[in-house]
């Protein structure tokens, strides 16, 4: 009985051990994800990525909002109806796209004119763009 006894002990401490590399592995996996999806979220399924924010010249009710496709297949759209952005979780309007339509392929960059009234450009911004196709991207502006 006693050899039976040193022969569970064992392969219950091993198991032990296994289940406890298994969820320190995966708890740092989760600490890490949720750590880089608060500032940048970016894959082909989101189709987008948001590059950057900046001012339209010295005017400082506008900003320049610059997004690069990312998906395998174009983008198509058709001017600014098919887009979304949000600043804050607030939506805000877009006055102007560049290139006004068309389609974005891969690699392709998009610069979309956005009412920046009553925003601080000193203040850290959540920046949302959705546009056809199920293209999305987020990201945090901070500025310099």
């Amino acid at each position: 009985m006693r050899g039976i006894s040193r022969v569970f002990m064992s392969a219950f401490l091993v198991m032990l051990g296994f289940m406890l590399i298994a969820i320190l592995y995966y708890s740092a996996a989760n600490v890490s994800l949720v750590t880089m999806e608060g500032y940048v979220r970016v894959s082909e399924m989101a189709g987008i990525e948001i590059l950057g924010m900046s001012p339209d010249g010295g005017n400082g009710n506008v900003a320049v909002i610059v997004v690069r496709s990312v998906f395998k297949d174009s983008i198509p759209y058709e001017g600014p109806s098919c887009w979304q952005v949000f600043i804050d979780r607030r939506r805000v309007q877009i006055l102007e796209l560049n290139p006004p339509s068309g389609a974005l392929r891969k690699g392709d960059k998009l610069m979309i004119k956005v009412d920046f009234t009553g925003l601080s450009w000193d203040a850290d911004h959540e920046i949302e763009v959705y546009g056809p196709k199920g293209a999305k991207a987020k990201f945090i502006w901070l500025p310099s």
